[in-house]
């Protein structure tokens, strides 16, 4: 836009036909840049830019008329029409329920999420077994407790605070830390066969 001057701009505002096609075409330039540069991580986002900047070139056609020189330099108010149109695509891009994707999903069940997998399932599996191990492992663990420690352990490991399990068990508060730190260490023990 540094190539138009304050005469060629001034004859634009007074309908000269010439001028008005180089403020359009110097607009055009740097208004399709700023909604490329904008708009490009949405999908389909080069299109939408494209329609943004045909937007802001219509509305500063049809404003060309009125506008006033003042302290604010002329590329300035270009920018509020590219700023305006590219506020109003992102928008209806925001409200729009129906996007363009590039590609389609793999595949989805009904929940729509994506179905795993043969490498998925049977790491899934793999997964499921060695929790269901460490789970029986950890109840065996549990079960070499005496019970008072084990609920204490239970309770505790369930976010409840030493106020509520003493509610709970009907312990004082003092006796469920003792009755906790005693479990932690006797897990300790049984977990690495010290006990």
């Amino acid at each position: 836009m540094d190539e138009l001057t304050p005469e060629t701009i001034s004859r634009a505002v007074a309908g000269d036909r010439d001028s008005v096609h180089d403020v359009l075409a110097a607009a055009d330039r740097s208004i399709r840049r700023y909604a490329r540069q904008r708009l490009r991580t949405y999908p389909a986002g080069e299109e939408l830019a494209q329609d943004a900047a045909q937007e802001a070139l219509l509305a500063l056609h049809r404003a060309l008329p009125h506008y006033v020189a003042t302290s604010a330099p002329f590329a300035a108010w270009v920018a509020a029409f590219a700023r305006n149109k590219v506020a109003d695509a992102q928008r209806r891009h925001a409200r729009s329920s129906f996007h363009l994707v590039a590609e389609l999903p793999e595949q989805t069940d009904l929940n729509d999420r994506e179905v795993p997998g043969p490498e998925e399932q049977y790491l899934a599996r793999e997964d499921q077994r060695e929790y269901e191990a460490r789970f029986a492992a950890l109840r065996s663990i549990m079960a070499a407790m005496p019970p008072r420690i084990a609920k204490v352990m239970l309770l505790r490991s369930a976010g409840a605070s030493v106020s509520e399990v003493a509610a709970e068990l009907g312990l004082t508060a003092n006796a469920v830390r003792v009755a906790h730190h005693r479990g932690m260490k006797r897990l300790h023990e049984l977990a690495h066969g010290d006990g």
